[in-house]
């Protein structure tokens, strides 16, 4: 077994990983596809490929005349050219007349662009008298339309498999005329472990113990991502209730979560397991981000599962899956850039200090201005309430000023 040392630089992890789990995965196909109106949030279980052009047709980008950009050159406010209006293109029609030399048809916004035309004379630069317009700009070919073909041709690839959907994607599948979407069949089981961890309808809550809060938060956090998700409830700090629970969950998912407790017993008892799962089994015994450090990650090949250690705290938990798990999905998906978090370089409004030696992973409130930092401590609940992503500070940088650029990452929604 080859484990990293006790607390790795998270890319390296990472990639440790992705390597020896040999991502990406294929994607076993789900056997009801996707109603259209349901399909965000899931990962697309095969490249959509385009079916015909589009535009379908070239079309009007304004309101004005369908031109042959040539008769327009050299014109100006000074120096019109002058072309005879043959008619009028109709909406939700073809046009079918092809536009001859000298004349032009009116067009509006979406119009199908007649034969013969190249660009369309926005109404503002035109007057029309008696039948004759009169154009007061030259125009360039192509200026003012979309031409068939433009965005993408029939046979494109669009869409790979194992892409996450959102609102941005669903209308692409509606352009084609496809009301169902392939999907993905993946299966998880969340497990949340340790004698302080009680059931969320425990009242009161015996003193010394919290209501389990991540077992909640990641079975919701991978149904917006298209797994079938198991909840399967609270572990006792005991080697053979972990074991059975563990095994069971094993037997039955793709993906394995478990939230561990907050004693050193639980943790020893779950490394303990997955150093006895399949090769390459237990990858990583901690991550050098905070808040999140005690993170564990193992995986086999045969029969292909992830499996993912996650530290108690609930604002580490939530830190640990969209840095951590979000690319490990998107590497097991094979299309990452849509599943992790967007970043971007944002001004900084409050100082923040931070220590050398470790990553760390701030939540923040994005505004016009910049972003106001949201100091949490790893055990908060309600630590991302107001947050809309997280401030990355590096290992190297101790501490970062108001006014100064930092990296922000997005949280996915």
């Amino acid at each position: 077994m080859n484990v990293l040392r006790e607390v790795a630089p998270r890319e390296e992890v990472l990639t440790k990983v992705i390597r020896e789990l040999g991502f990406p995965w294929e994607l076993p196909p789900r056997e009801t596809p996707l109603a259209l109106e349901d399909a965000a949030g899931f990962p697309l279980g095969e490249t959509l490929v385009a079916s015909q052009d589009h535009p379908p047709f070239s079309r009007s980008l304004r309101d004005g005349f369908a031109v042959r950009c040539e008769e327009t050159a050299g014109a100006s406010p000074g120096t019109p050219a002058f072309l005879r209006l043959a008619g009028e293109v109709p909406m939700g029609g073809p046009a079918s007349e092809s536009l001859r030399p000298g004349e032009v048809l009116s067009i509006h916004t979406g119009g199908m662009l007649p034969p013969g035309a190249d660009g369309v004379l926005m109404l503002e630069d035109a007057t029309v008298t008696a039948g004759w317009v009169e154009a007061r700009k030259a125009l360039q070919r192509g200026e003012n339309v979309v031409f068939q073909g433009e965005e993408y041709r029939r046979g494109d690839s669009l869409l790979t498999a194992g892409s996450r959907l959102d609102e941005r994607h669903v209308g692409i599948f509606a352009a084609l005329g496809k009301g169902v979407v392939p999907g993905v069949d993946l299966s998880a089981t969340v497990l949340s472990t340790g004698d302080e961890v009680v059931p969320l309808e425990t009242d009161p809550v015996p003193q010394g113990c919290v209501r389990d809060v991540n077992g909640w938060f990641l079975t919701g956090f991978l149904r917006r991502r298209g797994f079938r998700v198991r909840h399967g409830g609270i572990l006792r700090d005991d080697p053979e209730a972990l074991a059975t629970g563990f095994q069971r969950a094993f037997e039955e998912s793709d993906l394995i979560l478990l939230s561990g407790g907050s004693s050193v017993s639980v943790r020893d008892h779950c490394e303990e397991i997955l150093s006895q799962i399949p090769a390459p089994g237990l990858m990583v015994r901690g991550v050098n981000i905070q808040p999140g450090k005690p993170t564990h990650l193992a995986g086999s090949l045969v029969p292909r599962r992830l499996v993912v250690g996650f530290p108690g705290h609930p604002l580490a938990c939530a830190t640990v899956a969209y840095t951590v798990l979000l690319p490990l999905l998107g590497a097991w998906m094979g299309s990452p850039e849509t599943w992790t978090c967007r970043k971007e370089r944002v001004t900084l409004l409050r100082d923040l200090v931070a220590r050398a030696g470790v990553e760390e992973f701030v939540p923040g409130r994005w505004t016009p201005q910049g972003v106001v930092p949201l100091p949490s401590a790893s055990g908060y609940v309600a630590a991302l309430r107001e947050a809309d992503g997280f401030l990355r500070l590096p290992q190297e940088r101790e501490t970062a000023r108001s006014g100064e650029e930092v990296e922000f990452w997005w949280i996915p929604r």
